[in-house]
């Protein structure tokens, strides 16, 4: 590459001088000019391998980080191999010797058009089979899987690998507004450009209706226009389809995704990215991941994420519509489960390997389809806009010669429209102002859980609702009435819940080898708001003594406190944790019942002292 960026510049220096001179007859202008253009010539080179080197040796972290219980996002250039965590140049090695000896067998197999035939499939994988027994050998591979077509190996260093053949017709790879992300790791491969043309004809000459452009950015554009919701906000293509990109989507409340994917019963569906497995290898901030399986290493050196990234990563998504235009992205529901339970509403996915001008015309019309009405005037929900597209297209891949693809959809909620409207609110304690971070939410026999700020976005159709909110230190409440319309979403703003009395709460038996005469009960904000409690003494007690709650839990003369131990609920029995500590707590979110009054920091009684009274 470099020698090629010099052969760019030499042109350049020379046609540029060329330009400068060839008028002049002057000596001393041509060689001043002849300098000049060199130098810059020289210059641009030197800059170029210098961002080349750059880029080689620094990377981009993006985190999120928690102090005080306020959230900061941070972004920095980090030099590689800081520190000795990430994978050893020996594992490297060894994953590079693996990868390199399988292309190897690959390209045996490979016709001149760079795809390994049908019928030499299985002798192919057999090959790879016995040279991964090789390597089981040396202590190089732990296991591998051999089905459905692809291998699936794990490293002894923990390293996952997943290798599919090259074969014809198949992608190949070498708040409250509603966002939308369009993403294309595939966007340049000659293949995919091949299939637009391909499915451009089909589409003229079959007269179909729509005969606008087929692209992701014009699909994203159609559902823009017709909901108001909708922000076209991302388009992401090629090299810029990459991990952090990925950790972000669920900010987004419609996910386009035209790309690669592969299955394996190891790993189930997988993504593939563009993200170079060269680099992500030597990166220590992956090796966690790429350990536990949440991104694969594919056949041809790419980066893959699993249903397990997104169970990390993808949470609390805006009851995104999330449609997969790869292959066999939906061979299962494992990967579609993951977003669902994440906060997804619609997951659509193709059951084999689809060719690309099938999946762009039924990407194209099941889209197309959510932005278009029913004879009721209503907007199509996600199963009428997936069956319309296969009355007019077909419900299988015509492309295929076997096992065709079809389009499959998963979700909760069949009858999910892009123009449902929203109920939301923040579910907070009445006595303490404090968000419920355990609440959940019933309506029409489902069950939502609120974020980590309390908070509910729930996306329904035009009606009326009743609202049931439970958390289990709190007496369960209702809210009826709630008229949902075309026009207009709803929100509840700040929804109280009142905290039980102790006497309805089934708490376990207080433990008799306790000592300590006073205790506390509480959840605790840095285990997740769990039910604890804490025991302790208070030396020369008065009648003044009392808890002051002001985020920690301390007496209001906490000289007085001693010999503080601390317990959790473990199968119905309060259980022993931590020992001598300095406080009952550092960060209690609810204060739900103690043996002392409890007072906030503004000297106002919270809640009065009780005995314990276990069922």
């Amino acid at each position: 590459m470099n020698i090629l960026y010099l052969l760019i510049f030499l042109i350049s220096t020379v046609s540029l001088t060329f330009v400068v001179t060839y008028k002049s007859d002057k000596k001393l202008v041509k060689i001043i000019s002849y300098i000049l253009c060199f130098t810059i010539s020289i210059s641009m080179f030197v800059s170029v391998n210098v961002k080349a080197v750059e880029k080689q040796e620094r990377f981009t972290i993006k985190r999120e980080i928690n102090v005080e219980d306020q959230t900061y996002n941070i972004k920095a250039k980090i030099m590689y191999n800081m520190d000795s965590s990430g994978f050893t140049e020996n594992e490297v090695s060894d994953y590079t010797e693996m990868s390199e000896g399988i292309l190897k067998v690959e390209k045996k197999y490979k016709n001149i058009m760079g795809y390994v035939k049908d019928e030499d499939i299985d002798d192919l994988l057999s090959e790879i089979c016995e040279y991964l027994e090789e390597l089981k050998e040396e202590n190089i591979v732990e296991s591998y899987n051999n089905n459905n077509g692809t291998i699936a190996v794990n490293l002894t260093s923990g390293i996952g690998y997943l290798f599919s053949p090259a074969k014809k017709g198949r992608f190949l790879n070498s708040g409250t507004d509603c966002d939308i992300v369009t993403l294309e790791p595939a966007h340049n491969k000659v293949v995919t450009q091949i299939g637009y043309f391909q499915a451009f004809l089909d589409i003229k000459f079959n007269e179909l209706g729509y005969q606008d452009s087929y692209s992701l950015s014009d699909n994203a554009e159609k559902v823009e226009q017709t909901f108001n919701e909708y922000k076209y906000k991302s388009k992401v293509q090629n090299s810029n389809v990459d991990i952090d990109q990925l950790k972000e989507l669920n900010k987004y409340s419609m996910i386009i995704w035209e790309g690669h994917g592969d299955y394996n019963d190891e790993y189930n569906s997988v993504l593939i990215t563009r993200e170079k497995a060269s680099w992500i290898l030597e990166d220590t901030i992956y090796r966690e991941d790429i350990s536990e399986k949440r991104m694969i290493i594919t056949g041809d050196g790419h980066c893959a994420i699993s249903s397990k990234f997104v169970d990390e990563y993808i949470r609390n998504m805006n009851s995104s519509v999330v449609y997969l235009g790869a292959c066999v992205s939906g061979k299962d529901d494992v990967l579609a489960k993951s977003f669902l339970s994440n906060g997804a509403k619609a997951v659509y996915g193709y059951n084999e390997n689809v060719s690309i001008p099938y999946e762009i015309m039924m990407r194209t019309y099941t889209i197309l389809s959510l932005c278009n009405k029913d004879e009721n005037g209503k907007y199509n929900n996600v199963q009428q806009a997936l069956d319309n597209a296969k009355r007019l297209i077909n419900d299988k891949d015509f492309y295929a010669d076997d096992n065709p693809a079809e389009l499959v959809l998963f979700s909760n909620d069949f009858n999910y429209s892009l123009d449902n409207k929203y109920i939301t609110g923040t579910v907070k304690s009445i006595d303490t102002n404090e968000v419920i971070r355990n609440a959940r939410i019933e309506v029409n026999d489902n069950s939502y859980e609120v974020n980590e700020k309390g908070e509910f976005l729930i996306y329904l159709p035009s009606g009326e609702y009743s609202l049931t909110i439970t958390s289990p230190d709190y007496e369960e409440k209702t809210i009826s009435n709630i008229i949902v319309n075309d026009n207009e979403s709803k929100n509840l703003s700040d929804v109280f819940l009142t905290v039980k009395d102790i006497w309805d709460m089934e708490y376990p038996k207080y433990p008799s080898d306790i000592s300590q005469k006073y205790w506390i009960i509480f959840n605790e904000g840095y285990r997740n708001g769990r039910v604890e409690m804490a025991v302790f003494d208070v030396k020369n007690i008065n009648d003044n003594t009392h808890i002051i709650w002001d985020r920690n839990l301390k007496l209001n003369d906490h000289s007085k406190f001693s010999n503080c131990d601390q317990y959790y609920i473990d199968e119905n029995v309060w259980k022993n944790f931590i020992n001598n500590y300095r406080v009952m707590s550092d960060y209690a979110t609810n204060v739900l019942a103690s043996n002392l009054d409890i007072y906030n920091k503004d000297g106002e009684l919270i809640l009065a002292k009780k005995q314990y009274n276990s069922k």
